[in-house]
């Protein structure tokens, strides 16, 4: 399906009707510049660091519980929901099908026919046509819920929601914003860990650690089918110093344990581990690297916390 002008897209998701705020008009969806990314998001303003850009309701919310048969009705029955202008949205979400679920989904979506496409609304027997062209349907929205929707939720319930404006969100192995749910409002909150220039665009980190070697990245992000074409995976000097951001990670881990007794094993076959006092040098060391690197979200926080050793 065509994309619809940059100008409506920010219009749509900014209206207070629905259920996604861009906060003070900070940003706006318009081509990335590259056939791998697609739309992005960009900044019409300066965003200084700790702003909150956006904040936002799920469109579509499903129990991470369900098997797949159940996702689908719930899925189906969410959907149904929605306004004509959020399922145009809806349908302009990027999607790439992954071969390892295109199976499971294509059984799911013919059960979900054998159960559901019999007669239209007036009662009618629906013909063969008609039944196809109805799953196939259903097939690309439930797919493009899949690929987009993140895991949210508080303690250990988790749900899996789509939020279509952070959807629009490209990734970063050097992110300058970061994403969580925030349960006291309801909203997915995204936050700018640095200073973001006019123009710039919005990036956050779709894998768990950021500043794993490159090899352990690529992996990590197979599941989005692109390469990373980022500062971090196109310097040679910045991938270097992932290496020795690696090595200060996992000799400040062996203080760790030991200063929070939490894996003796660990702490005991450290036994030739150096004086306490050289954590502080490493700690200083990996906080130093970090910000060269460009690295401001969690994992530069926890850099700090290394200096209670």
């Amino acid at each position: 399906m065509p994309h619809p002008t940059e100008q409506s897209v920010f219009l749509r998701w900014t209206d207070p009707n629905t259920k996604a705020v861009a906060r003070n008009s900070l940003v706006e969806i318009r081509p990335a510049g590259d056939l791998i990314s697609g739309l992005g998001l960009f900044a019409v303003r300066e965003i200084p660091r700790g702003t909150r850009i956006i904040e936002e309701a799920p469109m579509i919310v499903l129990p991470d519980t369900q098997s797949i048969d159940d996702k689908l009705d719930a899925f189906c029955s969410a959907f149904q929901q929605l306004t004509e202008a959020e399922r145009s949205i809806f349908d302009q979400l990027h999607c790439d099908y992954s071969d390892d679920m295109t199976p499971k989904l294509l059984n799911a979506v013919r059960r979900w026919r054998r159960r559901n496409l019999t007669h239209d609304t007036d009662g009618n027997w629906l013909d063969e046509r008609r039944c196809t062209e109805v799953s196939h349907i259903i097939y690309d929205r439930f797919y493009i819920f899949l690929a987009n929707c993140v895991y949210f939720g508080v303690g250990n319930v988790s749900d899996k929601g789509l939020f279509a404006l952070f959807s629009r969100i490209n990734h970063s192995c050097v992110p300058n914003a970061y994403w969580a749910f925030n349960a006291a409002i309801e909203r997915l909150t995204v936050h700018a860990i640095r200073h973001i220039r006019v123009g710039e665009q919005i990036t956050i980190s779709y894998i768990k650690d950021p500043i794993a070697p490159k090899q352990v990245r690529t992996f990590m992000l197979a599941p989005w089918k692109f390469s990373c074409s980022c500062a971090a995976c196109t310097d040679p000097a910045m991938e270097a110093r992932i290496g020795r951001i690696q090595e200060l990670k996992r000799l400040l881990a062996l203080y760790d344990a030991k200063y929070k007794s939490m894996d003796k094993a660990l702490a005991e076959f450290s036994v030739s581990m150096p004086p306490k006092m050289e954590a502080l040098p490493a700690a200083m060391e990996l906080v130093a690297l970090l910000e060269k690197q460009g690295i401001a979200g969690m994992e530069l926080a926890s850099a700090y916390v290394c200096f209670h050793f």
